[in-house]
């Protein structure tokens, strides 16, 4: 028994807001696909990531959504958060050819969308978001950039 259990046992009237010993299950697929149009070298890129909870979780433990490494469009300051969630990532990358043959950089273009769950999520500002992002990423010498 965790300390927020007994602590709640002996405090029914407060809320159980997490425990130390969760039960959480995580999945995550990934696909990375690179393909040709015409003779353009292209990529695609595809992640789905989720989260399931068969107890109350701590803040840092529950499933966040907005920012770069999960809905991108979002600056991560203010995310949404829920003790389950799924977010999907889509990425088309063209390798941008030079003179000399490929660079290393590719231009991209993605679209995101999460969503999360849960007791917490009840008074939350939403459970849903959608984004997309355009960049450039890529290594020169030793430095890797995005």
């Amino acid at each position: 028994t965790s300390p927020q259990e007994i602590y709640h046992r002996n405090n029914p009237s407060e809320p159980l807001d997490g425990t130390s010993r969760m039960k959480l299950y995580t999945a995550e697929v990934s696909l990375n696909a690179p393909f040709k149009l015409g003779e353009q070298k292209l990529r695609y890129s595809g992640l789905i990531r989720a989260q399931w909870n068969r107890t109350p979780l701590m803040s840092q433990d529950r499933f966040a959504i907005g920012g770069r490494y999960t809905v991108r469009g979002f600056d991560g300051e203010t995310s949404l958060m829920g003790e389950r969630g799924w977010l999907i990532r889509n990425d088309i990358g063209w390798a941008i050819p030079t003179g000399s043959g490929q660079s290393g950089a590719e231009l991209y273009v993605g679209a995101d969308y999460g969503h999360v769950g849960g007791r917490s999520t009840v008074d939350g500002l939403g459970r849903s978001l959608a984004g997309a992002v355009i960049g450039v990423r890529g290594q020169w010498s030793k430095l890797s950039y995005d």
